[in-house]
């Protein structure tokens, strides 16, 4: 025949794994081109059934790779690939047309490790598939299936691998970046994903104009706390918030932002500027040991009412404190803050401040 047989001398003259591996990917690139003729791919198929036994896995691998879109051998071939180790079981996993939704999902079942993250990798992932790979719960399959717009995971099955993975950033933000998102995930992942995804978030998901709004003030005015917690100077901090009132900037969110960390100069520059008043008789207020002071400069600096028992916890934990503003650890400050202010909104029961926040504007709609 004239398949094969060069191939075949060449092994019979130095039968080594490189010439059979050789062999191997010729044969199985020519039943890939479907272009053999019946004889031929009688043959072929009898030299690529013994050659799939070959106990070196370089000749299977190299067999396998070959053959990874074929459509014209049997499937139990693929099937037996697949099983392999994963050297030889990734090109097929990762491509062939002959593994059934229900193949995928028997090998997801008794898979492991990358054998999974290729199954994810599929042009396209049917939900019965993906469902088993959340079931397996490998955390490197699914951040490969959440990039992967052709895996089909639903909205429930995108809730389950939030409540167990949201913290992992390559999972929320490749999901973030998935071309569709229902908007009650798109709602969760605001509060998980980095400042430049909630953009994305906004822009990409159909989320309605307020709440784009409200994602990019919430952007703005995290990274304004940043700064503020960078060790500037009294007349920076006094600077800056007299720039953000003029430009309409200094708004409640922001200064109770501020006020979660612990950046007390900051907050009393802050009521200082919208009740008129000097930075001195504002601290005297706020830091009044009764409870009129802080109550009185609350009422004149025009804040909402329904977020004073955030500040005046704020304030109750920075007393507790006993440091300079200067010397406050923000991260702590902010821990002991969320553990003592959830006491005070019943239906709040997050612990993060993001999440806190998120919470809040829900609350502040409704007062």
């Amino acid at each position: 025949m004239e398949l094969g047989q060069k191939e075949i001398a060449a092994l019979l003259a130095n039968p080594s794994d490189e010439v059979r591996a050789a062999v191997a990917s010729k044969i199985g690139e020519e039943v890939q081109a479907g272009k053999l003729s019946t004889s031929e791919r009688t043959i072929a198929h009898a030299i690529i059934q013994t050659m799939a036994q070959d106990a070196a896995i370089r000749v299977r691998a190299a067999l396998a790779e070959s053959l990874r879109y074929a459509t014209d051998v049997p499937p139990e071939l693929i099937k037996q690939f697949a099983e392999d180790v994963e050297q030889v079981a990734i090109p097929v996993l990762e491509s062939s047309p002959l593994l059934s939704d229900d193949d995928l999902v028997a090998l997801v079942r008794g898979g492991s490790g990358r054998k999974l993250s290729a199954i994810a990798r599929r042009d396209t992932v049917a939900e019965t598939v993906v469902s088993a790979l959340i079931e397996k719960d490998d955390p490197d399959a699914l951040r490969t299936l959440v990039n992967n717009d052709g895996a089909r995971i639903d909205e429930a099955s995108m809730g389950v691998i939030l409540d167990r993975h949201g913290d992992d950033e390559e999972i929320s933000g490749g999901m973030a970046q998935r071309a569709t998102l229902p908007l009650s995930i798109s709602e969760r992942l605001v509060s998980l994903v980095s400042d430049s995804l909630k953009i994305y978030l906004a822009e990409n998901h159909d989320l309605p104009a307020e709440r784009i709004q409200a994602i990019i003030d919430d952007t703005r005015e995290r990274a304004t706390v940043k700064l503020v917690t960078r060790g500037h100077s009294a007349d920076d901090v006094i600077d800056l918030v007299n720039q953000l009132y003029r430009t309409g900037k200094l708004t409640p969110s922001l200064i109770l932002r501020a006020a979660c960390t612990g950046d007390m100069r900051f907050v009393e520059e802050a009521f200082g500027c919208l009740a008129r008043l000097t930075t001195e008789k504002a601290w005297l207020l706020i830091h009044d040991g009764g409870p009129l002071g802080f109550q009185a400069i609350y009422k004149r600096a025009g804040l909402p009412d329904n977020l004073f028992p955030a500040f005046r916890t704020a304030i109750d934990v920075f007393h507790d404190f006993q440091v300079a503003a200067s010397d406050v650890d923000h991260d702590h400050f902010t821990q002991q803050f969320l553990e003592r202010v959830l006491t005070q909104y019943e239906d709040l029961d997050g612990a993060d401040l993001d999440y806190f926040f998120n919470q809040l504007d829900r609350i502040a709609a409704v007062h």
